[in-house]
């Protein structure tokens, strides 16, 4: 597991693009990297890389996730409120109580299996049985 001080994006740190004013992630090899409990929001990660990740705990809400890869990622608990997954790849990612509500999961991989209302989605990956 990478640390996010050990991550360097276009010559900076990944911890310090973090604290810096709406960074932007996109195409980024973010690969398995430790973001656990991260406070993220209306950032753009478009096609980034984050196979692998550690984003346990973490939110990520109105965040730009168009096309990125989450293969094998750890996403247990992380909110994604608001978020734009459309065409991401959630292969293998763990999403257990992972919260999509409000979420853009249009060629996901995943599908809305229930809520009480259009805003809070009870989310699976296609093709299998476990809702979270």
């Amino acid at each position: 597991m990478r640390e996010s001080k050990d991550v360097i994006i276009n010559g900076k740190p990944l911890d310090e693009m973090l604290a810096s004013d709406r960074p932007k992630f996109a195409g980024a090899d973010l690969r398995d990297v430790n973001l656990k409990g991260a406070h993220i929001q209306d950032t753009n990660f478009e096609g980034a890389n984050l196979s692998g990740a550690d984003l346990r705990e973490a939110w990520l809400g109105g965040c730009n996730f168009k096309g990125a890869d989450f293969t094998t990622a750890n996403l247990s608990g992380a909110n994604f409120y608001y978020a734009d997954l459309r065409g991401a790849n959630f292969a293998g990612a763990n999403i257990t109580g992972a919260n999509f509500t409000g979420a853009k999961l249009e060629g996901a991989g995943l599908e809305v299996v229930g809520g009480e209302d259009e805003q809070e989605n009870i989310v699976r990956h296609k093709n299998q049985g476990e809702n979270i």
